[in-house]
């Protein structure tokens, strides 16, 4: 998908984003499909969630690339999908199940801000993962010097909310 349409996705008002989305989904592709997606979960004034029926479209055009592992080139993209998901409560299971293997086949390349944003998003929509937050918590205990207080926060927010409360990496934040 080229730049300019992009930039006309990042533009469109919710209703224009999801009817553009459900007509030309196959123009879209998953890059598109992501940017949207991000759109959507950023304005306030969309009051949706992952029951909206219109986000089928959207969450259709990222099914195959995000089951087959292929929807994210970057890492940018995959904390974008991933927040997104959290922010408009997307609770697909296949597709849920996708990113968490992702996300637990790339932690060696995540940064605090990553791992400080997966475990958030997990646990914002109730997606426990013992193995995946164990390594999230692994990772992070590794480079805990480099963390600010932000990703401190919202790290032992995930762990608390999933009630992981005997994990090392709350005993190292402590």
């Amino acid at each position: 998908m080229d730049e300019r349409v992009r930039r006309q996705l990042a533009q469109c008002e919710p209703d224009q984003l999801l009817n553009v989305t459900s007509k030309c989904g196959d123009q879209v592709g998953a890059s598109g499909a992501i940017v949207a997606l991000h759109r959507l979960a950023r304005d306030a004034s969309y009051k949706g969630s992952g029951k909206d029926r219109r986000l089928d479209g959207l969450l259709e055009i990222l099914r195959k690339p995000l089951l087959k592992g292929e929807a994210c080139k970057d890492l940018r993209q995959f904390t974008n999908i991933l927040w997104s998901f959290a922010r408009l409560t997307v609770s697909d299971e296949p597709l849920l199940d996708a990113i968490s293997a992702e996300a637990h086949a790339r932690l060696s390349e995540f940064g605090c801000q990553e791992l400080a944003s997966t475990a958030w998003a997990f646990a914002r929509l109730a997606c426990l993962n013992v193995n995946l937050m164990e390594s999230i918590s692994s990772e992070a205990i590794r480079t805990l010097p480099e963390f600010r207080t932000m990703h401190l926060a919202n790290m032992s927010w995930a762990f608390a909310k999933m009630e992981l409360f005997d994990s090392p990496l709350i005993t190292s934040i402590a």
